[in-house]
């Protein structure tokens, strides 16, 4: 068996980030709370909202998720 060079293990990083890029994508639809508001503006980051909130009061993990779908698709 070969063993992988440098190249080898950063191409893999590559594209075990890219698969866990697209497997949070797909799952971004069931993500709730990128449209309403699901809690105070500007909050910090916590178990209610990973990322926190935007000015609105919006997810932004939930925004970030959904981004990421359209990005994928773009590309």
């Amino acid at each position: 068996m070969r063993q992988l060079g440098t190249a080898g293990w950063v191409a893999l990083a590559g594209l075990v980030g890219f698969a866990v890029l697209a497997g949070g994508a797909a799952l971004g639809l069931w993500a709730g709370g990128f449209e309403e508001a699901v809690a105070r503006e500007h909050l910090s980051p916590g178990p209610g909202a990973w990322l926190g909130t935007d000015a609105l009061g919006r997810d932004l993990l939930a925004r970030t998720i959904q981004g990421a779908r359209v990005s994928l698709v773009v590309g």
